[in-house]
């Protein structure tokens, strides 16, 4: 991996220059513009100069604007979803100010917004939170995070709860499927005044047994023409393959979890190189999701693999061999593509989840804890069925296999 030390190289020399960015969330209005600071201290801005400003939020990662330096033949590239609706200040620009005006904010606008410089042996990144507001009668009102929480067993059942705040006038809340149609399980909701005057937001309903395991809670104000939603996907059980498993993986009696210990017992079917392990289950068709505890472990990886991916000998981990999977290691988080992408990722994960949609061929990687989007693989060549794959590299630590 020849490229690796040059990334490190660039990673060491960020210290040299500086990102300043603001340390609280700004605020935007819905239909008007807002501005994204991002100031970089410097006196000269070099020519090849390359700014990248990327959306994280609502499960999905965008590549919103690049400005490729003043010798491309198309300097500034715009993502679809952003066309036309973002400018960067050239005025400001020889001063170090790399800030993004957004044009006609919305409701899905709401997230993460990494801006990323690279200039000649340096590179370094900041990230700026927006917070989208409404405005009626003069006043911003806050469309507060939509979350929704598993409120366990429950009967037949698993019981959810959608929650948000800050909403005026008194909004809907619709709870869907997979195919964005109203569930038809009985739901409860309840709708609760401030004393500022806005409402806070509650919303339950029990997913059964055997049910699509996609559930979308939406809340909708149609004065403001807002919508807000969140999804949740029902993890399905998934339990580590003890026969795959590399001799230094002791696996636990439930076969949920597995620590990295002195060598245990090797089979023919182990990884003998990798400290690795397959899931019992495979998968060819359909969606289905699972969520992994890595908190414990400085050097993991999780994701899929093909039947028929090697397990002998030294591997790349990257899909050409049949293997895709995101991972933590030289205190970086990397997609393991060929050559690997270094990922922005603000805090540690406690979980990660595992989203596997087949009909669509891709692979999603959530900051559970976030609510956010690592990495998503998409046109993935499974060709055949694959199971779910996790290495841990970290002696004495231990990673957990999690099922809401």
């Amino acid at each position: 991996m020849a490229f690796l030390p040059l990334i490190l190289h660039l990673y060491l020399l960020a210290g040299q220059y500086k990102i300043i960015t603001p340390d609280k969330p700004v605020i935007g209005v819905i239909g008007k513009g807002v501005i994204l600071p991002c100031q970089l201290t410097i006196k000269i801005i070099p020519e090849r100069l390359l700014v990248h400003w990327v959306f994280t939020g609502h499960s999905k990662k965008i590549h919103v604007t690049t400005y490729g330096g003043k010798n491309s033949r198309n300097p500034v590239h715009e993502d679809e979803t952003y066309r036309g609706r973002t400018n960067f200040f050239w005025s400001e620009f020889n001063k170090g100010n790399v800030s993004l005006h957004l044009k006609n904010v919305t409701v899905s606008d709401k997230g993460e917004y990494t801006c990323s410089v690279f200039f000649e042996n340096w590179y370094d990144e900041a990230v700026v939170d927006l917070v989208v507001a409404g405005e009626w009668n003069g006043r911003h009102l806050l469309l507060l995070p939509l979350s929704i929480f598993l409120d366990g067993p429950v009967g037949q059942g698993i019981g959810l709860t959608c929650k948000s705040q800050g909403w005026f006038p008194e909004p809907e809340v619709v709870w869907l499927n997979s195919k964005g149609q109203t569930r038809k399980e009985e739901v409860t909701t309840q709708n609760t005044k401030t004393s500022s005057g806005v409402f806070d937001v509650v919303s339950s309903m029990i997913l059964e047994r055997g049910s699509d395991k996609e559930v979308s809670c939406r809340v909708v104000n149609n004065l403001l023409n807002a919508i807000c939603e969140s999804r949740v996907l029902i993890s399905v059980p998934i339990t580590a393959d003890a026969d795959t498993a590399h001799p230094n993986l002791s696996i636990a009696e439930d076969k949920k979890s597995f620590t990295h210990k002195s060598e245990v017992t090797q089979n023919e079917g182990s990884f003998d190189s990798f400290v690795c392990v397959l899931g019992s289950e495979s998968f060819s068709s359909g969606k289905h999701y699972w969520e992994v505890d890595v908190e414990k472990s400085n050097d993991w990886d999780l994701g899929v693999a093909r039947k028929s991916a090697p397990r002998k000998g030294i591997m790349s981990l990257s899909p050409e061999e049949g293997f895709w999977a995101l991972g933590f290691s030289f205190k970086c988080y990397w997609a393991r593509t060929e050559p690997w992408t270094r990922l922005a990722v603000r805090k540690n994960p406690r979980k990660v989840g595992v989203y596997l949609n087949c009909e669509e061929k891709i692979l999603t990687f959530f900051d559970v804890t976030e609510m956010s989007v690592m990495f998503t693989f998409k046109d993935c060549a499974f060709l055949e069925e694959v199971y779910p794959f996790f290495k841990n590299s970290h002696i004495e630590s231990t990673m957990r296999i999690c099922f809401s």
